[in-house]
């Protein structure tokens, strides 16, 4: 697990839990669900292949950020192409977070 990584990570699972009360939607809960290293002592999710597919996403695009508390606006475009690769896997449906995620990218 690579820190910088792994602070991503929980930016994105925190940015993407605020926003649980206003979506309440099936699919979203679900997936925060098995995305939440609360859960666990451990500080990884249930499923880990959720923190992994998330470490894909960034190697990927060769995403390094090493701030303890990384910028969400950076973040963002990194959360929509997970999210898109967590919609295929599970086969549920996050329009509605897409379009809020869009709305910030202007």
């Amino acid at each position: 697990m690579k820190p910088e990584y792994y602070n991503s990570y929980l930016a994105m699972f925190n940015f993407l839990d605020k926003y649980w009360d206003e979506f309440q939607n099936d699919d979203f809960g679900i997936l925060l669900s098995n995305m939440s290293p609360n859960i666990w002592g451990n500080k990884m999710p249930i499923d880990k292949s959720m923190y992994l597919d998330w470490e894909n996403v960034l190697s990927e695009v060769g995403f390094i950020e090493v701030t303890s508390q990384p910028d969400i606006n950076l973040l963002t475009p990194y959360i929509i192409k997970y999210l898109s690769k967590q919609e295929k896997k599970f086969n549920i449906n996050l329009t509605d977070i897409y379009t809020m995620l869009n709305l910030r990218l202007g």
